[in-house]
């Protein structure tokens, strides 16, 4: 399976992006608008097609007793580095901080430091699957505001160009379903989540990833296609 970008959501925000650039980015709808169109798009998403699942610490979500058959979200407390870019299955640095997902990394206090909203962040976590699931598939929401997704050491996601300036970094507002991976022998794998923003007041992960199986991921793709097409409709 291929991953599966929402073909109308960034038409969408494209048309909201330029209209901002064109007033200078200064009007108070602007930030307002993308949160509404975000907070639109993953709210129509079926609520009863996600199961409650345990939530992560300290950079570890064990779902070897969880069933996979719906999409999990990826709650909880997931290991956190500040302006770097940790490459994928790395050892963690002793310095590392946890920090909540889903939510903004904007106002957290790390290292005696309050993260401002523009920056550059590792997330990683470190998930533990079921013993009968062979291959699983992620959605991945929108997040503030570019992003790549690791699994293991494969780029598995991405949207933009998150980069270390604001320069180089490009952002981008398209969820989507991955293509299924296949889980590791050792029913243990590692997501890392490098993620830029330069381009709107709160950065991070606005919404939680969340894992299932082909099946469940095959829904969730009707389910992406079926929600643009309703709000296309509205626009």
């Amino acid at each position: 399976m291929q991953p599966v970008l929402s073909p109308l959501l960034p038409l969408r925000a494209a048309l909201l992006f330029f209209s901002c650039a064109n007033s200078g980015g200064q009007h108070p709808a602007c930030a307002l608008r993308f949160r509404v169109l975000a907070f639109a798009s993953l709210s129509l998403w079926p609520l009863c097609g996600l199961h409650a699942s345990p939530e992560a610490r300290e950079g570890l979500l064990d779902l070897s007793q969880a069933s996979l058959s719906s999409m999990v979200r990826l709650n909880g407390a997931w290991e956190f580095h500040w302006r770097l870019f940790l490459p994928p299955g790395e050892p963690s640095l002793a310095d590392r901080a946890f920090i909540p997902v889903p939510g903004a990394w904007t106002g957290h206090t790390i290292a005696r430091m309050t993260l401002p909203a523009q920056g550059y962040a590792t997330y990683r976590l470190r998930i533990r699957f079921p013993a009968d699931i062979e291959k699983i598939a992620f959605r991945v929401p929108i997040m503030g505001t570019s992003y790549r997704l690791y699994f293991d050491r494969e780029l598995i996601a991405l949207n933009g160009t998150p980069a270390q300036t604001q320069e180089e970094t490009v952002p981008d507002f398209r969820p989507l379903v991955t293509s299924a991976v296949a889980v590791p022998p050792s029913r243990e794998a590692l997501l890392t989540l490098h993620i830029a923003n330069f381009h709107d007041r709160s950065g991070g992960p606005w919404f939680a990833p969340a894992v299932g199986t082909e099946s469940a991921a095959r829904s969730e793709r009707e389910q992406i296609l079926a929600r643009d097409l309703l709000l296309f409709g509205a626009l």
